[in-house]
């Protein structure tokens, strides 16, 4: 559950609600130009580092203290510097310059375009530049020069670009004499804010299965109203054009208390999933938690014992997510992972179908957390309930109530795999060769692979259990052919009773990555205390969004006064007020 506070929690009981509230943070701003070439300055000092910069909305968490006028304040936010050659935190970009004369440049491989950049200068002791000359560069030439004087630490330069490919920026003076030059963060693009009176409509699902069985869902989507058709794609002056479908959105709710004040939830993470349906005067957006967007291919499977641990970070850093705004790793794995050792091989899936079978093989849930940030970890149905409870008998519609048959028994399969006597063609292809060319092929799970080329010659190879890669060199024709001893999976086991109806029905749970016995005793008595839960209620209500899935709450029903329920899906909707769906399974033993 979301914090918030007493009175919050006493106000949303009221059989009146005050208004609520919505807004939502949009970072238009082009996220391929973050990791695209780097910046080139003349001169910093040891403890810059420009890696930080390019960080969506980092923020670092202190500065480190200097002999600059008046820049070492004793209040514990600052830091001695450490030895040069010592490991520092990143604080961003520190010129060795005093008062400007700070010249970056960067070039890009790729052509751009954004609307504006966004600055943060030295936030943490209010230093900013006074004056700044941009220019926008395509080809080596200039195509737009500006001179800017910033007002604030924080400063966005609304100014858009079509196309560029490099960028040159001059801080020539300071607002505070004696200071060097600072910058924390740079954003290609700018931020909008909309608050209650340009959003429309909201709706904001998160859908996660405790034991992984299947993948979340966890997708907002929202309706701006837009009189001025910024977001028309037949608008030439508008945004449709610049926006990015990776850009982050922030969205928070909020609500007035008795005193007239707004407690404001914290901002909720999600990627943006493409550029928005425009109809009339209203623009539509879907976006979706980082997960989602994990659609490639992870096809670099190997059949080699290693822990279900090992196997997660493979995908996850095949899939090169960016670094959070702390400069982690965008996710948190638990450490029982470490020690499920398994011999099973992934299919070749997208990312995020490969992270639910570990997930769900190493009895752990997978989700997205409000900060974008993906997490694999042990299904632990809290013991006691939040303060809050859904009464079934009043709330907004009325209610359904599934009961499947009792459970019986569970069947988990073990997998194994079979491999023939001798090699086999597993590919064969023709490939033009112009130079270095790459080469992928995919073909069935094989063991003993071997890689032969006529025509051309290998630079480089990489050969995994259903796919090979290739660098090959030369020029014409070449032909490829890929041999090995080909696989047959199999599969065994049988039901593990675990009540004593035995009229009740069977659960299988079929997973590649289940290679032992012990793995299957092991997730069958992990998930037997949550299949046993039979009962799921569906209901509107008023709409509660400090609720989250998996949070353990109150129910009211007909025929049962007060009983826990476990939140397995949850709808908050907006059109100027709230409500809400949620399905939620009684835990009731």
């Amino acid at each position: 559950m979301r914090t918030v506070s007493q009175a919050y929690k006493e106000q949303m009981r009221k059989p009146i609600r005050n208004r609520s509230y919505v807004k939502i943070r949009f970072m238009q701003i082009d996220v391929g130009a973050a990791a695209d070439g780097q910046y080139v300055d003349n001169g910093h000092e040891y403890l810059s580092e420009w890696g930080s910069v390019d960080v969506q909305e980092y923020k670092s968490p202190f500065q480190y203290g200097s002999l600059e006028t008046n820049r070492f304040i004793l209040d514990g936010t600052m830091a001695m510097a450490p030895d040069p050659g010592s490991q520092v935190t990143p604080t961003g970009f520190v010129s060795n310059k005093f008062d400007g004369g700070v010249r970056i440049t960067r070039s890009f491989q790729d052509k751009h375009g954004f609307l504006g950049l966004t600055f943060r200068f030295d936030t943490h002791c209010g230093d900013y530049p006074t004056n700044m000359v941009i220019r926008y560069l395509n080809d080596g030439a200039v195509v737009d020069e500006f001179t800017v004087e910033p007002d604030a630490p924080v400063y966005v330069v609304e100014r858009r670009i079509e196309r560029m490919d490099g960028l040159e920026i001059e801080l020539n003076a300071m607002n505070l004499p004696g200071r060097r030059p600072r910058i924390e963060s740079i954003l290609y693009g700018i931020e909008k804010i909309f608050e209650v009176d340009r959003v429309e409509s909201v709706a904001q699902v998160s859908d996660v299965d405790p034991i992984s069985r299947r993948l979340p869902t966890e997708t907002l989507e929202f309706s701006l109203l837009d009189y001025e058709r910024e977001y028309d794609p037949d608008n030439t002056a508008g945004y449709w054009s610049y926006i990015d479908s990776k850009s982050p959105i922030y969205i928070a709710y909020g609500y007035e208390l008795d005193d007239g004040s707004i407690e404001w939830l914290p901002y909720v993470r999600y990627e943006l999933s493409g550029r928005p349906m425009v109809a009339g005067q209203k623009a539509k957006f879907t976006a979706s938690g980082l997960l989602d967007g994990m659609a490639r291919t992870y096809y670099k499977a190997t059949f080699s014992s290693k822990t279900l641990y090992d196997m997660a970070v493979s995908v996850l850093e095949d899939a090169g997510l960016p670094l959070t705004a702390s400069l982690e790793k965008p996710w948190v794995l638990d450490s029982s992972l470490k020690s499920v050792i398994t011999t099973g091989l992934l299919p070749i899936a997208t990312h995020k179908e490969c992270l639910q079978l570990i997930a769900h093989a190493g009895c752990c849930k997978l989700y997205t957390d409000d900060n974008n940030v993906i997490h694999i970890e042990k299904m632990v149905i809290p013991e006691t309930p939040e303060d809050i409870t859904i009464d079934l008998n009043c709330d907004l519609g009325e209610p359904s109530v599934s009961k499947i048959e009792p459970l019986y028994a569970i069947n988990v399969k073990k997998y194994s795999y079979s491999f023939s006597d001798t090699a086999s063609e597993l590919h064969k292809s023709e490939i033009t060769v112009n130079g270095d060319t790459e080469f992928h092929a995919e073909f069935s799970a094989a063991t003993s692979i071997t890689v032969s080329v006529s025509g051309a010659t290998i630079k480089t190879q990489n050969i995994y259990a259903q796919a090979v890669d290739l660098i090959l060199t030369g020029s014409g024709t070449a032909t490829v052919t890929v041999t090995g001893k080909s696989g047959t999976q199999n599969t065994s086991g049988a039901p593990v009773a675990v009540s004593e109806d035995a009229r009740g029905e069977t659960e299988t749970l079929e997973n590649p990555l289940i290679t032992t016995d012990t793995m299957r005793t092991t997730l069958a008595g992990h998930v037997s205390d949550y299949l046993k839960l039979r009962s799921a209620y569906t209901t509107d209500y008023r709409g509660n969004p400090e609720i989250q899935t998996g949070d353990l709450i109150n129910m009211e029903s007909p025929f049962t006064p007060q009983f826990p329920a476990v939140v397995l899906k949850h709808t908050i909707d907006f059109d100027g007020g709230l409500s809400g769906n949620m399905i939620a399974k009684a835990v009731i033993k």
